[in-house]
């Protein structure tokens, strides 16, 4: 056991892609790491490279995996994928820019804001929808991993889902930022409830940091 928590869970997402530069909705596509997204993962790498791991955890979608993928080089430890990690699936907007969204789906556009929770993209899954996926992993994995350290590399709309249900708000409720290669920790307690220990943290990312970055 170390410390004072039960289980302690590092959630990373994984590095930029072009999509990602571009402001594209890549939801479940599968869109490879880009220069940058891939030296995030090596910075991010370096910082966790001391961190005892029992477990490292990923999406299965091949920006995930190749960001887990360098991060775990120095343990030595394979990488397990879990479609249950994937982002948010966001249907008819996948593939397209926001000013496409606005553009060929104002109306639905506009009704995110209404009922965020519920809304649904043409085709899509709900806010709702993923946080049930999202917690329902993140709580196995916590239970599968008694006074253990994992990690965790997903994509920011289930990073988000996970924090909300670690600190008992909605599928709707609170706004977090999640940056490509951010780290946030997540504690499991002794009397069974979760302490957010940090979240975001990108100052390993700072010497790559540009303009557009955040």
């Amino acid at each position: 056991m170390k410390g004072f928590y039960k289980t302690r869970v590092y959630i990373v997402r994984h590095g930029e892609t072009d999509w990602n530069a571009e402001l594209r909705v890549m939801g479940q596509l599968d869109i490879p790491l880009n220069e940058r997204g891939r030296a995030q993962a090596h910075r991010t790498a370096e910082l966790l490279a001391h961190e005892h791991f029992d477990a490292i955890y990923s999406s299965d979608l091949v920006r995930a995996i190749e960001t887990a993928q360098i991060i775990a080089a120095p343990h030595a430890l394979d990488v397990l994928t879990l479609p249950e990690l994937r982002e948010a699936y966001y249907g008819l907007w996948e593939g397209l820019t926001r000013d496409e969204v606005l553009k060929k789906f104002p109306e639905e556009y506009a009704m995110r804001s209404l009922d965020p929770a519920n809304f649904r993209p043409s085709g899509g899954e709900s806010r709702k929808e993923l946080y049930t996926r999202a917690a329902r992993i993140f709580s196995e994995l916590v239970a599968r991993h008694p006074d253990q350290q994992i990690l965790i590399v997903s994509h920011g709309g289930t990073i988000r889902a996970i924090l909300r249900y670690a600190l008992g708000l909605g599928p709707g409720d609170g706004h977090f930022a999640v940056d490509n290669c951010g780290v946030s920790i997540i504690d499991k307690e002794d009397d069974g409830s979760y302490e957010i220990f940090t979240v975001n943290s990108v100052f390993h990312l700072r010497e790559l940091r540009t303009e557009d970055f955040f």
